[in-house]
């Protein structure tokens, strides 16, 4: 991160013809930040599936921890 809190991860995903594109990290509001503090050793997992796009947090996910974030756009 950096000093003026302006660090930004953009993404685009795609899946045969259905895409998506969106911050993955953001130092301030983002969906990997608590309140705009990154949090020690704090993993942002994401996973593509047919049926959307899903986030799990921690170092080794279970698959059942993975939550839908984002749907695919055609």
């Amino acid at each position: 991160m950096n000093f003026w809190g302006t660090t930004l991860f953009y993404c685009y995903f795609s899946w045969g013809s259905k895409h998506n594109n969106f911050d993955v990290f953001k130092q301030y509001g983002g969906i990997c930040s608590d309140h705009g503090e990154l949090l020690k050793d704090y993993y942002c997992n994401w996973l593509m599936k047919d049926s959307g796009i899903f986030l799990a947090n921690g170092p080794n996910p279970a698959p059942d921890e993975f939550i839908f974030v984002r749907p695919w756009l055609s």
